[in-house]
């Protein structure tokens, strides 16, 4: 079966979506596929990816997120290698120009 990019790329997102904010087991699998996968990531991929870690990061902060440290560890764990994947594949734009520097 064929699994386009875009539909891929759709399911793995909304994994993420789903494990933001939530004490789940899921936290985990998703970031740790997403560090195992970069390659699939574009950089409108890795933007979206950062922008809704740090919409998570306000929520937490402000308490409207409650779930575990052991949560948070894997999603800023996942925020730094997205980040550093970012700025090694050398995009036109830099973070800052996408408010996330």
């Amino acid at each position: 079966m064929f699994v386009s990019y875009v539909v891929y790329n759709s399911a793995v997102y909304s994994r993420l979506a789903y494990g933001l904010g939530r004490a789940t087991y899921a936290t985990g699998l998703i970031a740790d596929f997403l560090m195992d996968n970069l390659e699939i990531l574009d950089e409108k991929w890795l933007v979206n990816l950062l922008q809704d870690l740090k919409r998570y990061e306000g929520d937490r902060e402000s308490k409207w997120v409650q779930d575990h440290d052991c949560d948070y560890q894997h999603w800023m764990k996942l925020k730094a290698v997205l980040r550093e994947e970012y700025k090694k594949r050398g995009f036109e734009r830099d973070l800052r120009h996408h408010g996330l520097d």
